[in-house]
């Protein structure tokens, strides 16, 4: 196929003349530039329609040459493409230790962002890697494909105090597993009968003005261990504590997503308590994160 000049393309459709059964078994497609031809992909068979995504080239011209087949030959179509890229969304994530980290699926982009909730645009910061953020702050990012500065609709993420400091407390006061605070919602703490007896217990390494919590439950297929209702304490200095609220999570067994509670006025408070009153199984507890709201 002979364009006669410099054309950009990415997308291949090729189609077979199905009537007549189908024949190729492999091929290989080609372009002609910088003096001579150059592969772009060897596949296997086409049937009544297969559409290739190429390495976006400028060619004049595109080879086409069957590699294997089971009989004559009957192309009915071949077309050339040059689909605009896409960016999809940033993700937005910050670890236990306060660690922000913005990327995506595509490779390349270049993230700019702002901490400040104002729309981010290619004058904002660049992102040049993972930078900390440990007091409450709401990021938002957008990434640019840089070979036609495409942009993505931005992401935005309420971020509220890291959990550097945080430490989960069991039953005898002693440090525990910190799976609940790790910021990774993939990863399940599954509470001991002591523990459900007397709570999950946080200590956020000092007095925090709080004004809520969050929790997230079990974020598998199968979801199990979720609370449906709850106490929730705070206290000072881990001996007494003061009820600040209780209730239920609405509808939480059919949508078992991030439980957002505000308390009715903020308290001052290091350590933080939340007790199951009543689960969805009867048979355990299990907590994927646990957070707290200070904004």
């Amino acid at each position: 196929m002979d364009f006669g000049r410099q054309t950009a393309f990415n997308v291949l459709l090729i189609q077979e003349y199905i009537p007549l059964g189908q024949c190729v078994k492999s091929f290989t497609v080609e372009a002609f530039s910088n003096g001579k031809w150059n592969s772009l992909g060897r596949y296997g068979a086409i049937g009544y329609k297969r559409i290739l995504e190429l390495p976006e080239i400028l060619s004049d011209k595109v080879r086409l040459t069957i590699n294997d087949a089971r009989g004559c030959l009957a192309l009915s179509n071949l077309q050339l493409f040059h689909a605009p890229s896409t960016v999809d969304n940033p993700v937005i994530a910050r670890d236990k230790e306060g660690m922000v980290k913005i990327n995506n699926k595509d490779k390349g982009p270049t993230y700019y962002y702002t901490l400040d909730g104002s729309m981010p645009t290619t004058n904002s910061k660049k992102y040049k890697g993972p930078f900390e953020a440990l007091e409450p702050v709401l990021v938002s990012a957008i990434p640019c494909d840089s070979t036609n500065n495409r942009l993505s609709d931005p992401t935005i993420l309420q971020l509220d105090i890291a959990k550097k400091m945080w430490k989960m407390i069991g039953h005898n006061t002693s440090y525990v597993d910190d799976t609940t605070i790790d910021d990774n919602i993939w990863t399940n703490y599954e509470l001991s009968p002591k523990e459900i007896e007397y709570g999950l217990i946080i200590d956020l390494g000092e007095k925090q003005n709080l004004k809520g919590f969050t929790y997230t439950p079990d974020q598998s297929r199968w979801p199990s261990g979720i609370i449906t209702h709850y106490d929730c304490y705070v206290s000072t200095n881990g001996n007494t504590w003061s009820l600040v609220i209780d209730g239920e999570f609405s509808n939480i067994t059919n949508n078992p997503i991030k439980q957002t509670v505000r308390f009715i006025k903020p308290i001052k408070g290091r350590f933080i308590k939340l007790r199951a009153k009543g689960e969805n199984t009867g048979q355990k507890i299990v907590v994927a994160q646990f957070g707290v709201i200070t904004k």
